[in-house]
């Protein structure tokens, strides 16, 4: 295998004067450069990860933590999805990403330190302890899809979550229902608060008052969850109308229970769901909900983690439109 040292022997070149030309950094003579480059290229020279870690101070990895409500990650109709593009666009730029989970926090960060990750993106439900120690060692973080209260400043790429909410309810208001059920999800959860936001202000700009006894906190956002809260709606009276669930899974979930019951979607009751996730144009109804770029959120995480490893020291909140689609359900 090349080494520093051949290339340096054969251009008569220092040792460390050839490390500085090949990672780019301190001074060097034109001559030099043009020496140590073409001695490199007529080599085949691959850079050592490691050695070139020690030079630069960088390893080119990024970490990538998801929570352990988020299971399993591999398959995970919405998480996966940004976990893919962010690997996507991370390999472009050079980076290798490494996923771990959160459910030992103290392990996560420990593989954090022994693998020297140059930067972190926290995905999904974040513990602000996490986020925290980061921090605390200067180490760059990205929160995708959620916010937390700190007292760092964080950089966040999140959906517009309170606009998506507003524009669903404000369509089944417009369509005439008034008794509307929303289920929420993890009370820690500030996505799911910006969502029951916006479906508060829906009924206050069409003048109606809404009724605590349809809001159900679900702290498992899944399928079953989604069953789970539709037996509490369904036992108010009167029966909602509608239901909004506050994400797709969820509302799989609501359509599943309301069939139970010898009801029919949307004729009985309406549902709407928040993510658009792939399986929601095939479910039988066809699922009306929330479309969020799923894509594009893994994309702008990595764009704006490589942002702070360039230098930039100031935090950005990115929030990505949403859109309606309305489907079979409503």
């Amino acid at each position: 295998m090349v080494t520093i040292k051949d290339i340096a022997r054969l251009s008569g070149v220092s040792k460390s004067t050839v490390a500085r030309i090949l990672s780019n950094s301190g001074s060097y003579s034109d001559v030099s450069k043009e020496k140590v480059l073409k001695i490199a290229q007529e080599l085949n020279y691959k850079p050592n990860s490691l050695a070139r870690a020690m030079i630069t101070k960088k390893t080119n990895n990024i970490g990538l933590v998801i929570h352990s409500r988020i299971y399993p990650v591999i398959s995970h109709p919405f998480f996966a999805s940004i976990v893919s593009s962010a690997v996507d666009a991370a390999t472009k730029q050079g980076y290798s990403v490494m996923v771990f989970n959160d459910k030992e926090i103290q392990n996560s960060l420990d593989n954090i330190r022994q693998k020297q990750m140059d930067g972190i993106i926290l995905a999904g439900y974040v513990d602000k302890s996490i986020v925290q120690e980061l921090k605390s060692n200067y180490i760059p973080v990205v929160l995708v899809n959620d916010l937390i209260d700190t007292t760092y400043e964080t950089s966040y790429v999140i959906n517009d979550d309170f606009g998506g909410s507003f524009q669903a309810i404000q369509y089944l208001i417009d369509s005439g229902h008034k008794t509307i059920g929303f289920i929420h999800g993890p009370k820690d959860s500030q996505s799911y608060h910006q969502r029951l936001s916006g479906y508060k202000e829906a009924f206050k700009q069409g003048k109606i008052e809404w009724d605590e006894r349809y809001v159900v906190y679900q702290e498992t956002p899944n399928i079953e969850g989604g069953i789970q809260a539709t037996k509490q709606l369904l036992a108010a009276d009167p029966l909602p109308t509608a239901i909004f669930a506050g994400n797709d899974m969820m509302a799989i979930g609501v359509i599943k229970e309301i069939k139970s019951r010898g009801l029919q979607v949307p004729y009985d009751i309406a549902v709407v769901g928040f993510d658009d996730i792939e399986f929601s144009s095939i479910y039988e109804p066809a699922l009306t909900t929330v479309r969020t770029d799923k894509k594009l959120m893994g994309e702008m995480a990595v764009q704006e983690l490589i942002r702070q490893l360039e230098g930039a020291d100031e935090a950005n909140t990115i929030t990505l439109p949403t859109e309606l689609i309305i489907r079979e359900s409503t």
